[in-house]
């Protein structure tokens, strides 16, 4: 119903990158400053997000716990990592139910656009199965 996908962005520090790109893609962008605020918008709007950048490291509640009650609300959720630690230290902290991807501190816009085409092209869990 609304005009443009709607994209959360759970982030500590700096947003101004991301949201520039985000928009540029044609998404409205959704901010929270911390994992509880993340979830709360996620709650929010779960029917009209498409995807969520999530920071690791977040005051309140961090990205891993974050991302695991968003799930609870929305399991085919689409949802990328972001932490200045590597992606084999991240994956071990989940099973099955992990990020659809991951970015490593610092990234690039191109990296940022990249991952977020992957993320949002990847067939959806039940497609999957089939």
């Amino acid at each position: 119903s609304q005009a443009y996908p709607r994209f959360l962005m759970a982030l500590r520090g700096n947003f101004c990158l991301a949201r520039k790109l985000l928009v540029r893609l044609g998404f409205e962008v959704l901010e929270a400053e911390d994992g509880i605020a993340g979830v709360q918008q996620f709650r929010d709007n779960a029917d009209d997000i498409v995807a969520v950048l999530l920071d690791l490291t977040m005051p309140r509640m961090g990205g891993e716990e974050a991302l695991r009650e968003m799930r609870r609300i929305r399991p085919d959720c689409r949802i990328i990592l972001s932490s200045g630690f590597d992606k084999d230290e991240i994956s071990s902290r989940f099973d099955n139910d992990g990020p659809n991807g991951f970015l490593e501190k610092p990234y690039r816009a191109s990296q940022l656009a990249e991952k977020i085409g992957m993320v949002i092209a990847e067939p959806a869990l039940e497609e999957r199965d089939r």
